[in-house]
């Protein structure tokens, strides 16, 4: 990513079939839960590579 972030975490709910859909599609897996949140039934992460500096 432009910014330097390696990971990107996020969270949904379960019935949100199709925003899983779409994370997954985009490379997002399916992780332990990582924090308790309200609204938040499945959790995910994805990791980009390290940018190479020019």
């Amino acid at each position: 990513m432009r910014n330097g972030a390696q990971v990107m975490r996020l969270d949904t709910r379960a019935d949100l079939v199709e925003a899983r859909a779409l994370y997954a599609k985009h490379g997002y897996q399916e992780v332990e839960p990582y924090g308790e949140r309200l609204y938040a039934d499945h959790w995910l992460v994805k990791n980009f590579p390290a940018a190479r500096r020019v």
